[in-house]
Formats: C-alpha cells, structure tokens, sequence
C-alpha cells in the first residue's frame, strides 16, 4: 500500500522468437528456414512432420502463380524448418511457411522439373513427391490455382474462417493470411515470406467477410484490417460466427481440480456481526500476519528460498507455518496476481505496445505450490486469506493483456472474476480458507494530499477524495476510464484507455453461483458454487471503512465480512466510524457512515508498524480496538517477508549467526524478528487468552 510497501520485481522469462534461413545450391536454386514460432530451449527432436498438397502445374506468363503446402503433426513449438530444391528462377520461396510463389513473364516461358518441397522437424523430415511447372503463353485466367489440401492460388469466399472453415485466406489482393499462435500474418502476392498484419494477439477467429479481413481476440472483440492497421469494429456476421464466451477465453490455461481440506481442519462462518468456529461455534479473531511471495517475480516463495543471500534451486520454499503457529497466529495472508495463477501471456510496462516484455507465468508451478501452501498451513491449525492482491486488464485495441505491475485501480472484467471462479472451484471444500476480493480498490481516489485526483478533484483528504459515481462501479461493474496503476514508491501511473471495472458483485456472483450467470460485461460465466467467508474492501485504498455498507455486494449465502486497511500515512482510522459498521449502532453515527447497516464482521488485512508505547500509538489502539468492539473479527500484520532491512517489516535480514531462522522450513543463517515484530507477536500473545493486552505492549 502505497509508499510505505517495498516491493521487489523479479527476473521474468523472455520468450525470444526465432527466424533462420539457410541458401544452399543442390543442382538449382534452394531455400531452407524455420518457422518463425519456437521459444527458445524448447526442442521438438522425435516429432515427425508431415507436408502434403497437390501443386498446380501449369501457370500462364503474367499470372500469378502460389502453392502452399498442408502441415500435418505439427510440433507442440512449431519448430518446423522448410526448404526447396530447384526452385524456379521467377518464383520466391517463403521459408517460414513453405509457400512457393511468383507470377513468370513471357521469357519465363518453359518447364521447371523436379521440384521438391521439404518440412524438417529435428532429424525428421517430410518431403512431397518431385513436381513440375510449366509457364504457357500468356492468357486471360486470372491465376493458376492447385487442387487439394495445399491450395492458395484462388481467392477465398466471403464467409472463409480461421480456424472454422480454412487454415488460410486468399483475399482479393491474392494476399495470403493466416492465423499462428494467436498472431494475424499477412503475405502480399509479392512478398517472399509472411509477416505479421499489424499488431495482433491472443486471436481466436480470422475472416473473411464482404472483401474485408477481420479479427476476433480473446475477450471477444472484434477488428477490421483497414489496409495498415486494425480498426475496431463488431461483429460483422454474428449468425456464422462461433460464439465467444469471455470466460472461455481468460480461464485458467491449466485448472486444477478441487482439493479436499486436511483432515482435522476446523472451519470459519459468518454469524450476524462475528466470524464463527465451524467446529464449536466459539467466535474467532484473526491474528496474524501477511506473506507476500506469490505475488513477486517468477517462482513463488522465491525470496523465502533466498533468505541470507542463497541461491534458490526451486523458489518454492516455503514459510515454516508451525513456527507461525508458535507465536500465537492463528492466520495467514497471501496475497496473489491473477496471471500467475490463470497462466495468460501478458505484456510488461507502462503501455501496451509491440517491444513490451511478453511474459507466459508457469500456471501449473504456482497452482500446485499454491494447493500445497494451503494443505500445510491449513493443516497447522492456520486460517488462510486469499487475496486478490494486483490485477490489470486488457488493452482494448489489441486484446492484449497487461501484467499485474503495480496496484490497479480495481479488479477487471477481462480476467478476476476467472480468477476468482477457478480459485474457488479449487478451494471451496475447505472451509478454514477466506476469499478477499481486492487489495485496495481506488478508482479515482486521491493517493497523497496536495495536487487532485484523476478527475480533477482537489486531494485535500488522503485517499477520502473520490469521483462521483466510482461507488456504484466499484460494487456493480461498468466502464470505466482511464486506467491507474500504482507505481510503487513514485505515485499513480495513468493508462489512457477506457475499460471495464469487475464489481464486487461480480466477483461473488463468480464465487456463489451453481450455475450461469451474466457478468457487467454482459459475459457469461458459470460459478464455482463456493460457500467460504469472503471478504470485500471498500474504496479509497481500503481505507474508507465509513463507506463500506453503501457499496458493499450481496452475497445470497450470508458469508460476507469486510476487509479493512489502516495506515498510519492514511489519515483514516476512523474507529468510531468503525464501530457504526461493525456494530451496526445508527445510533453512535455522527453523520461520517451514510449506511450505517445491520453490523458485519472486521478484518483488518493490513496495518503496519506503529507498535508499542501503550495507547498512545496508532496500531496498539487499533488492535485493542478489534480486541474489544464487537464485530472486531482480527487484524493482519503487513507484512513477514524477507525484502530488506525495513523497519516496518515483521522480520530483519541483517542480524546474520550461526543458528537457522525457523520461519523458513528450509534454514537459513540470517534472521530474527525485528522489534516491531517483537511487538506484534507480544501482543497477539497476550491477546489469545482473552485479556486487555495492546495497552500494556511497550
């Protein structure tokens, strides 16, 4: 949360495209390459490629001439070399795709024999049986064209659809297209090889409509090529069309299945304004402190494998949660990025844009690290908070995703309530897991004093300064525009476009749901069904904890607590305003909570530091507050984690010795608690056996 979080940007992979050719004289003219569609280090030795089609083998001087052939058993990373022996001399020859194309003149009259055309995969290699071409005197006809599967001399009807109906377009340029890897390429008549139209990704549909190239991507939005760019446009032809379900498109590339809780495991529920023991029904306080990890770079738990300077063999080292239990917690918090989780290649920096860093999160590592996670903790008599931590939507241009880089402005249409669907699905049998919606939810709202918000509004009051009709988006959903980003330790970053906010109804609706359910976006989803507490923020950075019963989603279930952030940068603990809320007594509201509701539970997710001198400090009196006000249901320390030498970090990397640091289950020789974590763990301590604690930690 804002300046006083120190956050640490991991290596990401970088996925490097390659492109070879190699000219080679073999008794005539030869070219050979590779497809250009091969992540580096991926080998595709043992897969046998197989090139089939039937060449035209006549073409009339000055008419264009174009054999593609068909590619069958295609490597997983289309590594796929391509190559020609005896190629006419008026004809080029398109290594990335095996084209073979050109329009002879009169000169040119003649035949060209034994030609062959090759597809190489490693040591495998497939080749079409030695053809001819004759070049007659000039005619009338348009084109030669070829019959059978390699065809791509004749212009495609209107209606031609990849990858429906067709593996490639032929306009009426005699431009060739086709759709790889989610990319459009374009070649010209004239072109030697393919090249991508544009800026294209995550393409799922390329047609062929009226004489016009369009496009469809993952989040169902529809282009049109204009000649040199792609134009936004709909549908041209919803009845022939597939049809297109956002969720479909986002979804986890790799869903796992759903996990049953360790045995023993004692649950969490919501009772009018407390949080519940499934086992005996004796209220529960939330204690404990916040792991960041699977936030953070490209392997979880990848700082905690690296406490003391070592170097991680895997990245999934993971805290030592009976140590945690030791000290008293009874809880942990995770806070998580939906790409890491849902697996979707996304685009790093401020903008989205063909040079962007592309980075493919490994789903299938941080979903089995995450379940393991969750199986240990839970098991260790830990509650665990899952939270929504980062989020980005797509650019409505491209289709293209950002990556979660820095706090957004609030959870996006285009892939948290997926991420919230599949977190469920994988979660909902255990019960001593909660669901925490969004981290800090901003929109427009103010980040320092001084200056004005994004809609111009003076910024007098610290994250209190908000626009007008951001309350019913954040809990509703719709358009919103611009998009604003944290960029941690240098303000707000703001991305010009507009996009579409997830509600907080739409991301239970995500959660609570048997079955189909329409989005704000108008997209249909089908839900997880789950019945674990959730916890929704409120606007202004989670500060505003007055605002929350005015924009809080319904939840059919009943199982719906608040979360709350309170800084001591923040200006905003209001505990008055959160005793109207916890309690639900309009009677004590001096006019700061317009809904003063029925009462709810508490959770403070994230305070920080501030410890100690009795009452007189912020987060001894906001700790004693959770303690003894009714509704208070705990609070969370931000944060355990091993980034540096901070003092409102839990735990201090310097203070190297000989022993091992028994937060992490793996060792280490460095560590200890810092004083505030000292602190903290003092007065949780004193706190879980019931006695008036924080007014005497010092």
């Amino acid at each position: 949360m804002n300046t006083d979080k120190i956050w640490q940007v991991l290596g990401q992979g970088l996925a490097i495209l390659t492109l070879t050719a190699a000219l080679a004289a073999c008794g005539g003219s030869s070219d050979a390459g590779s497809s250009a569609a091969t992540a580096a280090g991926t080998s595709a030795q043992g897969t046998n490629p197989s090139v089939s089609g039937t060449p035209a083998t006549t073409v009339a001087a000055d008419n264009h001439y174009s054999f593609r052939p068909t590619l069958g058993s295609i490597p997983a990373d289309g590594s796929v070399s391509f190559s020609i022996r005896n190629k006419p001399s008026w004809a080029t020859f398109a290594v990335s795709s095996g084209e073979l194309s050109g329009t002879p003149s009169t000169p040119d009259k003649g035949v060209y024999p034994n030609i062959v055309i090759s597809a190489t995969t490693g040591s495998a290699i497939s080749e079409l049986p030695a053809f001819s071409i004759e070049v007659t005197a000039a005619s009338t006809s348009s084109s030669s064209s070829s019959s059978g599967a390699g065809a791509a001399a004749t212009q495609s009807a209107s209606g031609t659809m990849i990858p429906t109906n067709a593996k490639q377009i032929t306009d009426s340029a005699w431009a060739v297209w086709t759709l790889n890897g989610g990319v459009v390429y374009q070649q010209a008549a004239t072109a030697a090889s393919a090249s991508p139209a544009g800026y294209s990704a995550n393409v799922i549909v390329l047609l062929y409509y009226g004489g016009t190239i369009y496009q469809e991507n993952k989040t169902c939005l529809w282009w049109s090529w204009n000649g040199s760019t792609w134009v936004a446009v709909s549908n041209p032809d919803p009845a022939a069309t597939p049809a297109c379900s956002s969720s479909t498109a986002a979804a986890a590339s790799v869903q796992p299945a759903t996990v049953a809780a360790p045995t023993g495991v004692v649950g969490v529920q919501v009772s009018g304004n407390k949080l519940l023991s499934t086992q005996d029904g004796s209220v529960v306080h939330l204690r404990g402190v916040n792991l960041a990890g699977f936030d953070q770079g490209s392997k979880p738990w990848i700082d905690y494998a690296c406490f003391g300077g070592c170097t991680p063999s895997s990245g999934n080292s993971e805290p030592n949660f009976a140590y945690l239990a030791q000290l008293h917690f009874n809880a942990v918090r995770i806070p998580l990025i939906q790409e890491n989780w849902l697996g979707y290649a996304c685009y790093t920096g401020s903008a989205v844009h063909p040079t962007a860093t592309n980075t493919t999160p490994n789903a299938a590592m941080f979903q089995a690290a995450l379940i393991k996670t969750v199986a240990d903790a839970t098991a260790a008599g830990l509650y665990v908070i899952l939270d929504l931590h980062w989020s980005a939507p797509n650019d409505p241009n491209t289709g293209v995703p950002y990556c979660s880089f820095g706090q957004g402005a609030a959870a996006d249409a285009d892939h948290s309530i997926d991420f919230w669907i599949s977190i469920a699905n994988t979660f909902k049998n255990n019960p001593a897991v909660l669901f925490e919606l969004y981290n800090e939810p901003f929109l427009s709202s103010c980040y320092d004093k001084g200056g004005t918000n994004p809609a111009g509004i003076a910024c007098s009051l610290v994250q209190s300064t908000w626009t007008t009709g951001d309350g019913a988006i954040f809990r509703n959903g719709g358009t919103y525009y611009p998009f604003i980003h944290q960029v941690n330790g240098s303000g707000l970053d703001v991305l010009n476009i507009t996009w579409h906010v997830a509600g907080m109804q739409d991301l239970v609706n995500g959660i609570r749901t048997t079955g189909t359910f329409t989005a704000s976006n108008g997209k249909q989803f089908t839900g997880a069904g789950a019945k674990n507490v959730i916890l929704s923020a409120s606007i202004g950075w989670n500060q505003n904890i007055n605002l929350w019963p005015e924009f809080a989603p319904s939840d059919p279930t009943g199982q719906l607590a608040a979360s709350w952030h309170v800084y001591s940068f923040s200006g905003a603990d209001n505990l008055q305003s959160a005793t109207v809320v916890a309690t639900g007594n309009c009677n004590a509201n001096s006019g700061a909570v317009p809904d003063c509701g029925s009462g709810v539970p508490i959770v403070i997710t994230e305070f920080q530091a501030g410890f100690g001198n009795n009452l007189s400090s912020q987060n001894n009196k906001v700790a004693n507050w959770s303690d003894s006000t009714s509704g208070g249901s705990g609070y969370m320390y931000w944060a355990f984690v091993p980034w540096g030498n901070y003092g409102d970090d839990g735990i201090e990397t310097a203070a190297c010795g000989t022993g091992t640091y028994p937060l992490f289950a793996n060792g280490g020789t460095c560590g200890a608690l810092t004083n505030q974590g000292k602190l903290f763990a003092t007065g949780v301590a004193c706190a879980v056996q019931g006695d008036d604690c924080w007014a005497n930690v010092n």
